[in-house]
């Protein structure tokens, strides 16, 4: 489902999940487990748009799960959404992954369209 972000972008949202809440458990219990032996959550990377997160390259399962994510689900996923770019899911690359520590009892429980 495509929604209207601003100045002709759009958003798509799937009307499936696309990580299963087993791969979302883990994808937690793994972060926190890094942040506690590394010291912590970054706060500091983004100036635009803030967040509290740490980078997926910095935890080594992490990212072997997040690249083959990307293949298999989220770059399919994100080509078939915009058909108008031509993209080719093998073409499609990633600068920047992170993942995000939202809380909503009181710290950071959204990031506004970016």
């Amino acid at each position: 489902e495509s929604h209207a972000v601003s100045r002709g972008r759009r958003a798509c949202v799937s009307g499936a999940p696309v990580l299963s809440r087993s791969e979302c458990a883990w994808l937690v219990d793994a972060a926190e487990a890094h942040a506690s032996a590394a010291g912590g959550w970054s706060t500091t990377r983004h100036a635009h748009a803030p967040t509290t997160d740490l980078e997926v390259h910095a935890i080594r399962a992490v990212l072997r799960w997040f690249n083959a994510a990307c293949a298999t689900r989220l770059f399919p996923l994100a080509t078939a959404a915009f058909p108008e770019l031509g993209l080719r899911a093998s073409s499609v690359r990633v600068s920047d992954a992170f993942v995000v520590r939202y809380d909503a009892d009181g710290g950071q429980s959204f990031l506004p369209p970016h």
